[in-house]
Formats: structure tokens, C-alpha cells, sequence
């Protein structure tokens, strides 16, 4: 996931939390950051690890896209 940071510093090890809807949210964890330079700012890129190429397809599936999602330290 790319974007841009509002609050905060992410880091390796947190978590990003993605609600669908009041009673369904997905939580993954981050694996490494990776910072892009672009004309327009930089790009923070939160690098999440895949077990399968299904849980790649299942991200691509999901266009998270022009959201804000929330970032938590893991418990």
C-alpha cells in the first residue's frame, strides 16, 4: 500500500487495520516501509508479506484506493 503518512510514523512490525463495515475489518502487519520521491511528496509505501499468490490476488481484489486507514502498534 502507497500513500501518504497524516499522523504519526509507521514501522515494521505495526499493524494496518482496514474496516469494511462496522462488524468486518481486516488487520495485517507490516513487514518493511519503503519511501518513494515524487514531485507531488513522498510516497510512503507500507510493504505487507504474502503467504500465497491468493493473498496477492485478494489484495489486489480489495482497490484500496483514497482511503485512510488506521496504523496500531501490534499487541
Amino acid at each position: 500500500m502507497a500513500g501518504f503518512v497524516i499522523e504519526g510514523e509507521p514501522a515494521a512490525g505495526m499493524l494496518v487495520r482496514l474496516p469494511f463495515s462496522a462488524s468486518i475489518m481486516m488487520t495485517a502487519e507490516i513487514d518493511h516501509i519503503q519511501y518513494v520521491r515524487r514531485p507531488d511528496g513522498d510516497v510512503v509505501c507500507l510493504c505487507i508479506k504474502c503467504a500465497s499468490p491468493e493473498e496477492v490476488t485478494l489484495w489486489d481484489a480489495l482497490k484500496i484506493k483514497d482511503r485512510t486507514i488506521e496504523i496500531i502498534k501490534a499487541a
